[in-house]
């Protein structure tokens, strides 16, 4: 019998709507690309001046990471350090696992350690929600041309579309 972690989620500018919490330099080209594509997106970062680039391209700015997850469907954060990723993602009372609603996804993309992604997996699967580890490198001219590569942790399968994005398909939590 199929479950709700065997169905695919398809995710597109319509049907979904993003968080992100971390907009340095890494987190504002990856947003901004988000923006231009159409997807409705709610930021938050401790310095609020660096989402104003995007408040300007039509994102809205949120005070916490709980906030970001309580109007998006998937949230993404790319922060610092794993001390700051266990912060914004998993803190009880503002933490953004908190605000997700079941079906939600959590796709962290700061260089961490596994056994922090083993943790957040574990603590969304007790909400129904997905984890997603997604690392990549260093930002380059990949990031700006829409072409970097990202290495993902967790069961997805990817579609190209029209505009040359790879779309990403969720199948099952990282567990």
């Amino acid at each position: 019998m199929a479950t709700a972690a065997d169905a695919a989620v398809a995710v597109s500018p319509s049907n979904t709507r993003v968080g992100w919490i971390g907009t340095g330099v890494m987190g504002r080209s990856m947003c901004s690309h988000l923006i231009k594509a159409g997807y409705s997106l709610t930021v938050f970062t401790r310095t609020a001046s660096k989402a104003q680039p995007l408040v300007e391209l039509g994102a809205k700015l949120a005070d916490s990471p709980i906030a970001v997850a309580s109007q998006s469907d998937v949230v993404f954060s790319i922060v610092g350090y794993p001390s700051d990723v266990r912060q914004v993602l998993l803190e009880p009372t503002t933490g953004a696992l908190h605000g997700l609603r079941p079906g939600g996804v959590l796709v962290d993309m700061t260089t961490s350690e596994p056994s922090l992604a083993a943790e957040i997996a574990a603590a969304a699967a007790a909400k129904h929600c997905y984890s997603i580890r997604a690392q990549r490198g260093a930002l380059s001219q990949r990031d700006i041309d829409r072409s970097c590569w990202i290495e993902v942790a967790g069961f997805v399968r990817w579609q190209d579309n029209e505009e040359g994005f790879r779309t990403w398909v969720l199948c099952q939590p990282f567990r």
